[in-house]
């Protein structure tokens, strides 16, 4: 796999960042960024319920809308929310570092919690790598429910089918 992304985008952060996603959430249910465990099959699936079930085409932008849809949940979910988010905004580099670290810590506020000081939170990993695209961030909705979806498939694999699928790039 090609590490090259040009003179001025070192992917090494990105790509530390990835691997530790993929053990501390993928493989162990835990956090990003504290020592809760927040990549849990029911948080995945409160998620389904009270944002992919409930989409809101109504007035107001994501965060306004997203931040009613997760009202009725526990505050891991919203911290899960925050995390998910964060893995969406690694790679692109259309945002500024931080507003990136604005719209997670947003997020991760509505749990009533302080969003945790963190390297994975730093510019050199939230400059990103590439460009998404207009489309990207204007369907972020869309994209987070692709990746809601996904995880509790994946989540829903064994133990071994999880390693076995991590293990094979």
């Amino acid at each position: 796999m090609s590490r090259y992304c040009g003179e001025d985008r070192d992917a090494k952060p990105c790509l530390d960042a990835a691997d530790h996603w993929r053990q501390q959430a993928l493989l162990s249910n835990g956090s990003v960024f504290s020592d809760t465990s927040l990549w849990q099959l029911a948080h995945l699936e409160a998620l389904d319920r009270y944002f992919i079930n409930q989409l809101d085409d109504g007035a107001g932008n994501f965060f306004e809308k997203f931040e009613c849809q997760l009202k009725p949940t526990t505050p891991e979910v919203k911290q899960l929310a925050a995390e998910m988010l964060w893995m969406m905004l690694v790679y692109p580099s259309g945002l500024r570092p931080g507003k990136k670290r604005d719209n997670i810590a947003n997020v991760w506020n509505w749990s009533g919690e302080p969003l945790p000081e963190s390297p994975w939170l730093s510019d050199t990993v939230l400059t990103g790598i590439g460009s998404a695209g207009t489309s990207y961030n204007i369907n972020r909705w869309r994209e987070l429910v692709f990746f809601i979806r996904l995880m509790i498939d994946f989540k829903n694999l064994t133990s071994t089918e999880r390693e076995q699928l991590l293990s094979d790039g």
